[in-house]
């Protein structure tokens, strides 16, 4: 595979740039538990932004969740 991205044509005037997989941000999954319903996780994200000034939590979402009792 990485020949053909050695020998990749492009077009006149085409920027494409080669990186490492480095280049790519990483995602880890964590397991929190909130109370409440689904619309309540979505605030304690933000509430979370706003309160841990540091942590960049924007790119945070919920996507999954389960209701115990």
């Amino acid at each position: 595979m990485a020949d053909s991205v050695s020998t990749l044509l492009t077009g006149e005037g085409s920027r494409f740039k080669i990186v490492g997989l480095d280049a790519f941000p990483t995602y880890k999954r964590v397991l929190p538990w909130f109370p409440g319903t689904a619309e309540d996780a979505e605030r304690y994200l933000l509430q979370l932004h706003r309160l841990k000034q540091g942590l960049d939590n924007r790119e945070w979402r919920v996507y999954e969740r389960r209701e115990e009792s």
